[in-house]
């Protein structure tokens, strides 16, 4: 996601170096009932029955092909080889960015430390990764956008008298590195279907006590958010809809000692056009987002943000705010 950061938040990641950096969902989820989140609201396909590109052995010589094709939330790589040309080892990098590709200091791939690779095929003619989208990214934020894969294989010919040749290939693509090896990638875009709430509807972000254990209300849904530690962390961003649970974005929030730093981060096909925030080291006496002190209005926006003053051995967080289906359901 592209994203506009403005000052408070070029300090935030600044300030990142200086503390602890790590995540509050994986133990949140462990405490959350969720048996009726909705997993059907996301539906993830491919952009076409299959993307192919050929793959080339030496540069120039077409030795076979990889086909890229999203099946159920899994992404499937295939390398094929043709021409008589035989499999030895297979390397792939999928990533959201080419940053995150292992490479030299002169830029060019270190095939070595890619995520997925199979060595000693033994002359296979056929190799398939299988890649669960959720290894990539949160499936979610992975809609509408591309994927980077730098396909690479070592593949060999049998001769006539015995003895065999071996190549390097690579997916055809675009030059990973402009003053480096002649090794490509390419990119495959991750297309969804969407259904969204039918109307605007409250949301709060995921916290360590629901408003009921914490004594704020008997029946309304919510969660408070407890920060005992300098850090930064993420939380689900959820909204309750026919008694199912969707999660329409994520919370991003980072202490130092001083500053509270709050960033609503809202999924693609999802709008915010309010935004209510309660952060003392004071436990909250109310759940109305109305009396919260912090508040924004907002038209049209998927990403919104705070920067409070506050100090205390403990900060309390009630994170609301208002969600819209946007008008397109196909992204």
């Amino acid at each position: 996601m592209k994203n506009i950061l403005k000052t408070s938040a070029v300090f935030l990641f600044a300030s990142l170096i200086f503390f602890t950096s790590c995540s509050k969902e994986e133990l949140l989820m462990n405490n959350k009932n969720t048996n009726n989140i909705n997993n059907d609201v996301i539906n993830v396909k491919s952009e076409s029955t299959s993307s192919s590109v050929v793959l080339y052995a030496g540069q120039h010589i077409e030795s076979g092909s990889v086909n890229v094709e999203i099946i159920d939330e899994t992404l499937f790589v295939t390398y094929s080889t043709s021409n008589g040309f035989l499999l030895k080892d297979v390397h792939l990098f999928v990533g959201q960015s080419l940053d995150l590709m292992p490479r030299t200091q002169n830029g060019n791939p270190k095939v070595g430390l890619f995520p997925y690779k199979a060595n000693d095929l033994g002359g296979r003619i056929e190799y398939i990764f299988e890649i669960p989208l959720s290894n990539i990214g949160v499936i979610e934020s992975l809609c509408g956008k591309d994927l980077y894969l730098a396909a690479h294989a070592v593949v060999y010919k049998n001769n006539s008298n015995g003895c065999s040749h071996s190549e390097s290939a690579w997916a055809d693509g675009q030059l990973i590195s402009k003053h480096g090896s002649w090794a490509t990638y390419f990119s495959y875009r991750v297309l969804c279907d969407i259904t969204l709430p039918e109307k605007c509807q409250n949301a709060f972000a995921f916290g360590e006590s629901s408003f009921i254990e914490s004594g704020l209300t008997d029946n309304a849904e919510g969660w408070v958010i407890n920060l005992s530690e300098i850090g930064y962390f993420t939380t689900p961003i959820y909204v309750e809809s026919d008694q199912n649970t969707i999660q329409v974005g994520n919370l991003e929030y980072s202490y130092d000692g001083r500053e509270l730093f709050i960033y609503y981060n809202i999924f693609r096909g999802y709008t915010l056009t309010e935004t209510h925030l309660y952060a003392s080291d004071l436990f909250p006496n109310t759940i109305n987002p109305g009396q919260f002190y912090h508040q924004h209005y907002l038209t049209d926006a998927s990403r919104d943000e705070f920067r409070i003053a506050v100090v205390g051995s403990e900060i309390y967080i009630i994170a609301h705010a208002v969600v819209c289906p946007r008008k397109i359901a196909k992204i």
